[in-house]
């Protein structure tokens, strides 16, 4: 039978998740890797993988075939990230409940604390908040922890869906092999790498975890175990935002995210008193309130004097 290329191209082997191709006789499909042959009868609907061709040093050419166990199309549907996303996408259209982007990769059960890494600015931080909520959602008993440089740190005071914020000193080496040791002690289950640069990924590794996740397209990605593909193909969407690439890191994994939550911040009682001393100052009469009306998080207006002011 003829297979199209699109097809082919995200097909991918069950046992190794390497490629697969069509064989030349249009019998089946093989993988370019651990030689397996999936038979095609009925179409592709009864998929079958049956044999495995293996091949050793020793006897290049000579060629055992190993009685496997058989796997329908849905292991062929579960070992393709494509297929999964687009497997994923026909059950939010049918529930209005949050869903992840993907079938679970472990066994969520057993996971009682998760880090999330995100270093750099104060924007990075409030675009980090959505996930820690769906997190928290997901795993209201377990411990979800969050890793911020120190100057950014006090952006999440009071933030009820991070139960600890673990800061790490700028440019500082001792620093780093500090806070090392520390997440290396606090025996993490899962982590999830949301930023991708060299410390974050250095950190990441030094964790520990059983779980570590990241992005495929990292520069140290093998330092993770568990490689993401891109936010775009989880999505369906060519452009996705920060906060979707952040989200779909854990939808990949099994986090419901599909209904995509918004930005929040905690408003401390020590910020809410800082605020209102600063108008005078400014030449307010009295503070601006900000408003967040959209769905989509917050925007940028300010209410002062009953007038709606728009910046930014």
């Amino acid at each position: 039978m003829a297979i199209s290329e699109d097809l082919l191209e995200i097909l991918a082997c069950p046992a190794c998740k390497a490629k697969v191709e069509l064989k030349v006789d249009g019998s089946g499909l093989k993988c370019v890797e651990c030689r397996r042959v999936y038979p095609i009868r009925d179409d592709i609907q009864s998929c079958l993988l049956t044999k495995q061709r293996s091949r050793t040093t020793q006897q290049t050419n000579h060629q055992s075939e190993l009685e496997q166990p058989l796997h329908s199309l849905k292991h062929i549907v579960e070992s393709s990230p494509q297929l999964r996303g687009l497997q994923q996408q026909g059950l939010r259209s049918e529930d209005q409940d949050p869903q992840p982007l993907a079938a679970a990769i472990w066994n969520w059960d057993s996971v009682k604390r998760v880090l999330l890494v995100r270093l750099r600015s104060i924007g990075d931080t409030v675009l980090t908040t959505p996930s820690l909520f769906a997190l928290k959602r997901f795993l209201p008993h377990a411990s979800v922890d969050i890793l911020l440089e120190d100057w950014v740190a006090p952006v999440l005071d009071g933030f009820p869906h991070a139960d600890n914020v673990i800061t790490l000193e700028r440019q500082s080496t001792s620093a780093r092999a500090r806070v090392a040791r520390q997440l290396r002690a606090n025996n993490y289950d899962v982590v999830y790498n949301l930023h991708g640069g060299t410390t974050a990924t250095l950190l990441t590794r030094a964790t520990g975890a059983k779980h570590r996740v990241g992005y495929q397209t990292y520069q140290y990605a093998r330092l993770h175990n568990h490689l993401s593909p891109s936010s775009s193909l989880l999505w369906g969407r060519d452009k996705t935002h920060s906060v979707e690439q952040q989200l779909a890191l854990l939808g990949w994994t099994g986090v419901p995210v599909s209904d995509r939550p918004p930005t929040q911040l905690a408003v401390t009682p020590a910020a809410s008193a800082a605020i209102a001393g600063a108008p005078s100052g400014c030449g307010f009469s009295r503070a601006p309130v900000c408003s967040d009306s959209s769905s989509s998080g917050l925007r940028n207006e300010a209410v002062v004097g009953g007038q709606v002011w728009t910046f930014g």
